[in-house]
């Protein structure tokens, strides 16, 4: 029987990619110190952090999108947006 593949991956954080902005866990301190200190230590490499992320290719929601048209933005993937054509397609 195959393997099933795991839902979540875990990568390094990547400042300039995840947004650690959104990212809120409940814990204040946890909260505040991804938001703040979490890409200072990695430069200073005082620390090494994680994330746990979904697998894109397993995400429901992804292929959802995908199936309707949806496209990722140029300068912001994680954001996705309708083309007109598709639109005046549904509506027109």
């Amino acid at each position: 029987m195959p393997r099933a593949r795991p839902r979540f991956r875990v990568a390094l954080l990547d400042t300039n990619v995840h947004d650690r902005a959104a990212f809120s866990c409940g814990e204040a301190s946890l909260d505040a110190y991804l938001k703040r200190q979490a890409g200072q230590d990695l430069k200073r490499r005082l620390a090494i952090t994680y994330v746990l992320l979904p697998h894109d290719d397993d995400d429901p929601a992804v292929a959802f999108y995908r199936r309707y048209g949806f496209l990722p933005f140029a300068d912001d993937p994680r954001r996705l947006y309708l083309p007109m054509a598709s639109i005046r397609a549904l509506f027109g």
